[in-house]
């Protein structure tokens, strides 16, 4: 009797151990499917809310784009503007060789369209900038402007008339005299009336001349760029007190200066 009791005993602990062991596996699977799902809507929530980020992001994006190229689009005619005024200015002097090509305002503007915008005005402005450094413009020195282009009293002999055909700037012995544009110095040296004397030949048929010097700075056949020292003020040749005279030709006619001091 005793042996069929502990048998029975061990019986109804290994059924409970059983029961134990498929109830906690149940637990487990239950607790794995639920986490697993759980984490699988998260994971679909999260990346639904990264496409929606994506897809605003995308539409400021474009927004500012268009914002952008209407921007760009009107500073482009703006420069286009700003050269056609220079271009004007220039053919009033007779600067040839110029041309401005309206390509900013003259067809629509795409985003993918900007950087051979952007080049075309670089390409453009360089060369801009490389034809007006051979065009005479500003001030040979930091003088004050005394006489201008035209007929005037002869200074040496008051009760006569004189042609004067270029612009004076007073200054003193020794101030720097410098060059209005680049280009090859045609004459250095002394030349009559006009004391110590260089004159600069540019492109397009211009050049330059610089008188009354103290002392010459460069020789002839050189090559000077705009704003290069060329000389020292002085009051030789047929002059009254320490000054530099300047003339602008074009095709060896005598300009007034005055419209080539400043644009």
């Amino acid at each position: 009797m005793k042996g069929k009791a502990l048998q029975s005993k061990k019986s109804l602990l290994i059924i409970s151990l059983c029961i134990l062991v498929v109830a906690g596996l149940v637990v487990w699977l239950v607790h794995y499917r639920t986490s697993s799902f759980y984490e699988a809507k998260m994971r679909a929530a999260e990346t639904n809310f990264q496409q929606k980020l994506a897809a605003k992001e995308a539409q400021i994006q474009s927004i500012t784009t268009i914002l952008d190229t209407a921007y760009l689009k009107e500073t482009f005619k703006q420069i286009d503007s700003n050269l056609y005024a220079i271009d004007k200015s220039l053919a009033a002097r007779g600067m040839r060789g110029l041309s401005v090509k309206n390509i900013g305002g003259g067809r629509g503007l795409e985003m993918a369209d900007i950087e051979e915008f952007v080049n075309y005005y670089k390409s453009y402005t360089k060369h801009l900038e490389d034809k007006l450094s051979f065009f005479p413009l500003g001030l040979p020195s930091d003088g004050e402007r005394t006489s201008g282009f035209g007929y005037r009293r002869d200074p040496l002999m008051p009760d006569s008339l004189q042609s004067h055909f270029g612009v004076d700037f007073a200054g003193n012995i020794g101030d720097s005299i410098k060059t209005t544009a680049d280009g090859v110095v045609r004459l250095a040296g002394f030349n009559g009336g006009y004391g110590n004397c260089v004159i600069i030949t540019h492109s397009n048929g211009y050049e330059t001349l610089y008188g009354h010097m103290s002392k010459i700075l460069v020789q002839n056949g050189s090559r000077v760029k705009a704003g290069d020292k060329i000389g020292l003020v002085g009051s030789t040749g047929r002059s009254t007190g320490p000054h530099v005279h300047y003339e602008v030709l074009f095709n060896g006619t005598r300009l007034n200066p005055a419209k080539y001091l400043k644009l």
